[in-house]
């Protein structure tokens, strides 16, 4: 029997127990106010598994990194787009057994939220990368890439008791799991816990949080209503610069 814990842990043998790889991916959303449109990054991958699908930026975790660094590195190594700590949210561990054809595998998510689409360079095991406009319809999100001329859909209803990928899943692995689970987080917090918002540059109108709100829901939303439950959340810092006539207040996140 161990006396104490350094004996314990000098006869303790890691390798009896079968352990899991771990992974990260993101889904990065960034808004285009030009165009009145949200915009999700995603990168072709090079290699198998499910070489040429189009996927989620990520990769495995470093023994000498946390998570939080690892999905920074990954989405700049695959992406060229840099993410900062301040940037990303955990939105969960995806474990389910046959997620990942290679074998026991699971994944941290991240949700991140950019100013802007910034300009992408594919590297590293991406042989292409994009920004994808979302298109919120009846009963699936529709990623369109006018570049690349390519359409994927990813249904609201999905298979979440299901192991292995669905035959008409868009993303590679469960990545359709995991973008529509970013958007209902989303979605589930646009009035309590408006993340959303850090898609937007600070400082901003309110008018632009209606466009933004009417961008990612895909139906119109009552100005009013809309600005009576944000602006609890927010903080006034002055008026809009170089407007002509009565210049709008502007706001950031409190």
């Amino acid at each position: 029997m161990n006396n104490t814990e350094k004996d314990f842990l000098q006869e303790y043998k890691i390798t009896d127990y079968e352990q899991p790889s771990v992974t990260v991916d993101i889904v990065p959303f960034a808004y285009d106010d030009a165009h009145e449109q949200l915009q999700i990054l995603l990168v072709k991958r090079k290699r198998h598994p499910f070489q040429d699908c189009w996927a989620l930026a990520g990769g495995f975790i470093n023994s000498d990194e946390s998570a939080p660094e690892a999905v920074m590195r990954e989405t700049l190594e695959e992406t060229g787009v840099a993410v900062s700590r301040e940037s990303i949210e955990q939105l969960y561990t995806f474990t389910r057994p046959g997620r990942d054809p290679r074998g026991w595998i699971m994944s941290i998510a991240y949700l991140a939220f950019l100013e802007e689409a910034s300009v992408v360079r594919a590297a590293d095991d991406a042989a292409d990368s994009a920004w994808f406009a979302v298109r919120v319809r009846a009963d699936y999100l529709e990623l369109y890439s006018a570049e690349k001329d390519v359409r994927l859909e990813i249904a609201f209803e999905g298979a979440e008791q299901t192991a292995v990928r669905p035959d008409d899943a868009a993303l590679a692995f469960d990545h359709d799991r995991i973008v529509r689970m970013a958007y209902l987080r989303i979605k589930n917090k646009l009035y309590y816990e408006p993340i959303l918002l850090h898609a937007l540059k600070a400082p901003f109108d309110l008018k632009t949080t209606n466009r933004l709100y009417q961008a990612f829901l895909g139906i119109p939303v009552e100005y009013e209503n809309h600005c009576r439950k944000l602006k609890p959340y927010l903080e006034k810092v002055g008026k809009a610069k170089g407007n002509v006539g009565r210049a709008a207040f502007v706001y950031r996140l409190k």
